[in-house]
Formats: structure tokens, C-alpha cells, sequence
């Protein structure tokens, strides 16, 4: 009897444990996307937009957009928390007839060319050395489900 009472215990123990190593990894999930907009620019046709996460610095490319157009949630504002899933120009590189074209070392690619006129570095210098798109920002709007702010 004493020994089914302690088999009952320890499975719930281990169910609890399994459920909470389960919210925990989402919750991580999560806020690993959260980014703060430190700084947007605009060139030309394009929108540069510099984020943080913790101690590092995203630099963004997103290409302007008639926002009347948009299912608009809210314009991109500076200090404010956004969501986004990010896109490495290194890790996801073009393709050509469905093959990945990568550099020999992509180390050696500084600049990007993003339409006739525009190109933009990396900075290492200050900390940015990769170049990233994102689905959630459209023009200057935000188009995520959530709001981060409130």
C-alpha cells in the first residue's frame, strides 16, 4: 500500500516537472523573438531599422510600402518591443532556379545590392554583421498579433 502511494507520488512529481519544463521552453520561445527598435531610417526605397535583443544589434532591411493598402496594425515606433522572426541574408541566402547562391566566404561579402541604386553594408565596427528581412513589418507597419507595449 505504502509502496503504491509512493509510485503515485513520484509519477505525479514527474508529470509536474514535464509540465513545467514545457511552458517554460515556450515562454522562452517567446521572448527569444522580442527585439526593441532602437533606430529606423529611411534610403530611398527602403527602410533600415535597428533592433536589440539583449546585447546585440539587428540591422533590418524592409522596403517601403503604401501602408493605405495594409492591414496595419500599428506604425514601427522607436522604444517600443515588436515580435518579429528574422531572416539572415548569410544563413538564407537567394537563389537561382531553386539553388542557394553563397558566397566562397561570406566573409568576404560586405555589401548587398537591394534594387539599381541601393546597397547596404554590414557594420562591424558596430557589432552588425549579418543583414535581416522580416514578414512582420511591411513598409513601416507592424503587422504582428500582439502587442508587447501594454
Amino acid at each position: 500500500m505504502l509502496r503504491s502511494y509512493r509510485n503515485i507520488f513520484l509519477y505525479l512529481l514527474l508529470f509536474v516537472c514535464l509540465a513545467a519544463c514545457r511552458s517554460s521552453s515556450k515562454l522562452s520561445d517567446y521572448k527569444g523573438n522580442i527585439y526593441l527598435i532602437r533606430k529606423v531610417k529611411s534610403v530611398n526605397n527602403w527602410y533600415v531599422i535597428y533592433a536589440t535583443k539583449k546585447d546585440s544589434v539587428y540591422k533590418i532591411i524592409v522596403q517601403k510600402e503604401n501602408t493605405d493598402t495594409l492591414s496595419c496594425r500599428e506604425k514601427v515606433n522607436i522604444g517600443k518591443y515588436y515580435k518579429l522572426i528574422l531572416h539572415s541574408r548569410k544563413k538564407d541566402p537567394p537563389s537561382l532556379n531553386g539553388i542557394p547562391i553563397r558566397p566562397m566566404n561570406s566573409l568576404d561579402i560586405q555589401c548587398y545590392q537591394y534594387d539599381e541604386v541601393t546597397e547596404f553594408c554590414i557594420e562591424p565596427r558596430e557589432g552588425i554583421y549579418d543583414l535581416y528581412s522580416t514578414e512582420s513589418i511591411k513598409g513601416n507597419c507592424y503587422l504582428g498579433k500582439i502587442d508587447l507595449n501594454k
